[in-house]
């Protein structure tokens, strides 16, 4: 890190390593290299060698703002909150940016406290922007965050939908042990618990949406295998099916 730029601190999920490379080139750029950003995953912000722990406080410490890139695997990692801590604590702009599914009505306490923005949202952006900028001490950059905008979607949306795909078909899988037959391309029935039936057609809605998956309703059944009540579906193919099976794996 150059000690006489100000630092913007990063904090993110390390599944979330993409996006934050990718912002972190974007601030940089747009900013002329005014200032740089402290993302932990990324090599030049860690180097090889230094002691991980130390080196995180030692930029927390030097903050001059806090930019939290949260998805919903992020939420899940405890330093995450830890690192929010410290910039509260520091009284500096501490700011929770969603993607990948993440709206910011879903954030957890303490995170709903602090400012939130979507990542995919181009008057978010400019609002980010603008903070940085503040923050910093110089104007806000000349940059089309229009296509930023699309362009961290287009990289989260793969991201929200294998995770999406991933923890159904684990619950499928679950409830249906024949299941890995669709994947050889038979049709077949499947149950799905009645407690769980408003998610699963949400679930269903996307896959038929992307023509991953055709769904059939065929009734319903009593004292199943996964509970006292479920619904019954005929599921197959669809024309997508191999996008479908690259987004599984």
């Amino acid at each position: 890190m150059n000690e006489d730029k100000p630092i913007i601190f990063v904090s993110h999920a390390a599944a979330d390593a993409e996006i934050a490379a990718k912002f972190k080139i974007d601030v940089e750029n747009s900013f002329l290299g005014l200032c740089e950003l402290f993302v932990s995953s990324n090599l030049d912000s860690l180097q090889g060698g230094k002691e991980w722990m130390q080196v995180i406080k030692e930029n927390l410490a030097k903050a001059k703002i806090f930019i939290g890139l949260l998805s919903p695997i992020a939420l899940s990692r405890p330093w995450i909150y830890a690192e929010f801590g410290a910039g509260w604590i520091r009284d500096i702009p501490t700011i929770s940016v969603c993607h990948s599914g993440l709206e910011k009505g879903q954030l957890p306490i303490p995170l709903s406290h602090f400012q939130a923005l979507n990542l995919t949202d181009e008057l978010h952006l400019e609002h980010l922007y603008s903070q940085i900028s503040n923050a910093i001490g110089c104007k806000v950059p000349q940059r089309d965050l229009k296509e930023d905008a699309k362009s961290y979607f287009k990289i989260t949306e793969i991201s929200r939908k294998q995770r999406s795909i991933q923890q159904w078909l684990n619950h499928l899988r679950e409830w249906n042990p024949d299941f890995q037959k669709v994947f050889s391309g038979e049709v077949i029935d499947i149950l799905i618990p009645s407690e769980a039936e408003i998610a699963f057609k949400e679930f269903k809605r996307e896959m038929e949406t992307n023509s991953y998956l055709n769904f059939e309703a065929k009734g319903m059944a009593m004292g199943t295998r996964v509970g006292a009540q479920a619904t019954i579906w005929e599921v197959e193919k669809g024309k997508n099916f191999k996008e479908f099976e690259q987004l599984a794996n």
